[in-house]
């Protein structure tokens, strides 16, 4: 949330589903906190955002259903960044259409990952100020 605001963001949108985690958000400055366990994600970030849909999404578990709503929620030419990993043997079925029409970029959040992935940056979407 910080982060987000330390990069501009015009709105900030936060989504968890434990009560203190959502008042902290609250707290911390984000514009609008969903609890994911009663209100739509995609839902709720179009209309906070005026059908636009997410610049950036940071999905912070692991847990495919989270990373599918995060593609689901995101912009057209924007970037969702997994912060951590999933299971290993877990798999993400994606559509290829989308990401082809919809020019969406999946990242991990490298400068957390060990040295040898190779990793190059944090997550960034196309218009933030590192690119």
């Amino acid at each position: 949330m910080l982060v987000a605001r330390h990069y501009v963001a015009a709105t900030v949108v936060a989504m968890d589903r434990v009560p203190y985690r959502l008042n902290k958000v609250r707290e911390l400055g984000a514009d609008v906190a969903i609890d994911a366990l009663a209100e739509s994600a995609v839902d709720s970030v179009a209309d906070a955002t005026g059908g636009k849909k997410a610049n950036l999404v940071v999905v912070s578990p692991g847990s495919i259903a989270a990373i599918q709503t995060g593609l689901e929620a995101v912009a057209t030419g924007e970037t969702v960044c997994l912060f951590t990993p999933s299971g290993e043997n877990e798999r993400l079925p994606i559509c290829p259409h989308d990401f082809w029409f919809r020019h969406i970029t999946l990242r991990p959040a490298t400068p957390a990952a060990p040295r040898h992935t190779g990793g190059n940056g944090p997550c960034q979407s196309g218009r933030g100020k590192g690119r």
